[in-house]
């Protein structure tokens, strides 16, 4: 798909153990690059139980290398999180300064548009990818699975997760390029 957006854009997707960063874990994060078949994932070993600090600092660093972020209420939750595990880790970029997800980066959010634009009853990535009618499909993770993961460190339950998250990352393109139309200025506070 030819990209309108601009080739330094990636799609990315987090699994967390809890959307509050003082609570919860970063399971998974997985990246796209804009219309590429290239998915860089990082995955939590389980063994470290709560510390998550290599596949945050890992996730950051490469978020960072585009200029474009398109994230499925990645304004309101993904930027936040990945910014607030990495303060609590006291990440650094090099410098001396916080590694953080640049809370001014562009960001292009399909749950934002879908808000702004459709008369949806709800802007869920399934619900907008279901009306869409996307080649994929988001997958369900079930609360049972969730639990093994993260409290039986299951490493199978993990790798379902891990792949819930790959396709969510492709399903998130699709809705993103099928949102093209509405996206105007691309800015930080998610381009609707």
């Amino acid at each position: 798909m030819p990209s309108p957006i601009l080739p330094m854009a990636v799609c990315f997707d987090l699994e967390t153990t809890n959307l509050d960063p003082m609570w919860g874990v970063l399971l998974c994060s997985d990246s796209k690059p804009w219309a590429t078949d290239h998915h860089e994932t990082y995955i939590h070993t389980l063994s470290k139980g709560y510390d998550d600090k290599v596949v945050v600092e890992k996730t950051i660093k490469y978020l960072n290398q585009f200029s474009i972020l398109v994230a499925h209420n990645g304004v309101f939750f993904d930027r936040k999180f990945l910014n607030g595990r990495s303060m609590y880790h006291h990440l650094e970029d090099g410098n001396g300064n916080p590694l953080l997800l640049d809370p001014k980066a562009k960001i292009i959010d399909p749950w934002r548009i879908a808000k702004n634009h459709l008369n949806f009853r709800g802007n869920s990535l399934d619900r907008i990818s279901d009306f869409l009618h996307t080649s994929k499909t988001k997958s369900i993770v079930s609360g049972e699975i969730w639990m093994k993961a993260v409290y039986n460190r299951d490493a199978s339950c993990l790798a379902y997760i891990v792949e819930h998250c790959i396709i969510d990352v492709d399903v998130l393109e699709e809705v993103a390029w099928q949102f093209r139309k509405f996206i105007g200025n691309v800015n930080s506070w998610g381009s609707a």
